[in-house]
């Protein structure tokens, strides 16, 4: 025994040299080449080996050490550093298991739209999704994007699962979901399949949409009396404002009602662009049909429409005012004819909550019709003696089952200018400012007839947005202020999508970090050894000078 205790005194010092070098060599195996795991693992328990075989021949002093007054408080040390690494321990357990996530770029980039995220949500069925991505180099970006796309949507719903095959180790697979193309990825959900080709949050969420079932709400744009065109690229195109809302799920087409004057039944919100040629009797009586229906029209209408829009409205109620918008105080520099609104400056509507400035070029203003002022002024009239409210457009406008809301207006100092060629105000011929050059109408009935009785459940209404201008939701404007978030939040509205409306995310601005191969391997290293190592050293320093 003491032949034992002999060899293990003269070779501790060895052992707990050669134990330290054995667990540091397995912190660099594990962490250069992690495929070598038990290597790491042997190094592990051989270090650990020759540190027992320390602390045996080190029996005696330690336990001199331990009980003596500086043992006792190392003793008392070390509990506490085990106490504060099991409370970390813990959180982290905690915060894996419970975690919150907060993405804090200036433009949302890693938080997937809200509209998504109630997608996601609401599955009620598996889905599962099969990418088909061969080893090669030219594709790992794309398998890379789409797992970190697949994990966000994950995230919020587990019944979404998602896996990665070699088309070229399995092409039997790939021939029974009938992959034509690398990097295609298959959405599947009961008998339902659809494939993906390019990995974004657009072409998932749609496809999410089919393979489980659920139906895109359709915007149809009306064409065919020079509005404007949703597939024109060019500044005076729609194409920027379709492909908004195709990115908040809708289906958007176009609809010639020459040859069929009918508004589809699966039209959700019918969008009228800047008309500027007559409307044929019969497309005007379908578009009346189609309101008196419970329908839901945009109307985007530039000074001096065409008659027939504000024949279309008359029966509402309202109408869009002969000229245009001059104002003196907000507008765009130089133009006194491109008004603009402020973002404190919105009346409190649900399509202006949060919005930014908004402007628009060659603005119109929206007015009440004779008939609507008259049974209005008569209502004040069998009121008297109540407290007064303020005038239109100031305050909302009431009679029955309708209501016309004020939702963008100019400023006292503005004024209607019914001359095309001056930009002076005359109080004969232009209408004084406030305007209200956006409004919201709700109705159950047109202004002429009885609301119908509603049965049990059931409240279907008119919806109309007039905006007097296009140009703010073509491709020169849309994406500038809030006209893009106005555009689409008035079709969110109108097609009874409150849920979506929300202030978008400003297009995303590239940066990057350019640094050398030196620079970019000291950050990693130092990021995961230096304040450990600093630490050590540190706690080596105070416990020699304790000593």
């Amino acid at each position: 025994m003491s032949r034992v205790r002999s060899f293990l005194i003269a070779v501790r010092t060895l052992a707990v040299i050669l134990g330290a070098v054995s667990i540091f060599a397995a912190a660099l195996v594990r962490f250069f080449l992690p495929e070598l795991t038990n290597s790491a693992l042997g190094l592990v328990i051989m270090g650990a080996a020759l540190i027992l075989i320390f602390c045996l021949g080190s029996l005696s002093e330690i336990k001199t050490f331990l009980f003596s007054k500086q043992g006792r408080y190392s003793v008392n040390t070390t509990i506490m550093i085990a106490v504060f690494v099991a409370i970390l321990i813990l959180a982290n357990f905690f915060g894996l298991t419970n975690h919150r996530r907060f993405d804090v770029t200036a433009s949302s980039k890693f938080t997937l739209a809200t509209q998504t995220q109630r997608v996601i949500k609401e599955l009620k069925q598996p889905v599962q999704v099969i990418g088909f991505f061969p080893e090669v180099a030219n594709l790992r970006a794309a398998k890379e994007a789409a797992r970190n796309l697949l994990d966000e949507y994950r995230y919020f719903n587990r019944k979404l699962s998602y896996k990665f095959v070699d088309p070229d180790a399995k092409p039997g697979l790939a021939k029974q979901y009938r992959v034509q193309y690398n990097g295609s990825l298959v959405f599947l959900s009961r008998e339902r399949q659809k494939i993906v080709l390019i990995p974004n949050e657009q072409n998932f969420t749609g496809a999410l949409l089919e393979v489980t079932g659920v139906k895109a709400k359709k915007v149809y744009f009306l064409s065919g009396h020079g509005e404007r065109d949703i597939n024109n690229v060019r500044e005076t195109g729609y194409s920027v404002a379709r492909m908004g809302l195709i990115r908040d799920l809708y289906k958007v087409d176009s609809l010639n009602l020459t040859l069929n004057p009918q508004v589809p039944q699966d039209c959700a919100v019918l969008v009228i662009a800047g008309p500027k040629k007559a409307l044929p009797k019969a497309e005007t009586e379908a578009i009346l049909n189609y309101l008196k229906g419970n329908g839901k029209v945009l109307l985007l209408a530039d000074p001096n429409p065409p008659a027939e829009v504000n024949e279309i409205l008359a029966t509402w109620g309202i109408a869009v005012g002969r000229g245009r918008i001059v104002d003196k105080i907000a507008y765009v520099s130089p133009d006194k004819t491109t008004p603009a609104v402020f973002r404190d400056k919105y009346p409190p509507v649900v399509v202006t909550a949060g919005l930014d400035t908004t402007y628009f070029p060659e603005a119109s203003s929206v007015v009440l019709t004779k008939e609507l002022k008259r049974v209005i002024d008569s209502m004040k009239e069998q009121a008297k003696g109540q407290e007064k409210q303020p005038e239109w457009p100031l305050s909302p406008a009431q009679y029955g089952s309708l209501v016309v809301l004020p939702a963008i207006l100019t400023t006292e100092s503005s004024w209607l200018e019914t001359d095309s060629k001056e930009e002076r105000f005359d109080k004969d011929t232009d209408v004084q400012g406030p305007l209200a050059l956006g409004i919201l109408m709700i109705a159950s009935a047109p202004l002429s007839e009885e609301a119908p009785a509603k049965k049990q459940g059931e409240e279907k209404l008119t919806r109309i947005v007039i905006l007097g201008d296009s140009d703010f939701a073509s491709n020169q404007h849309i994406q500038n202020g809030g006209n893009g978030d106005l555009f689409l939040n008035s079709v969110n509205w109108l097609a009874e999508e409150e849920h979506l409306i929300y202030v978008r995310p400003k297009p995303f601005t590239f940066r990057r970090l350019v640094i050398s191969k030196d620079a970019s391997r000291f950050i990693r290293f130092s990021s995961v050894a230096l304040l450990p190592f600093l630490l050590v050293v540190l706690s080596a320093i105070i416990w020699i000078r304790k000593r």
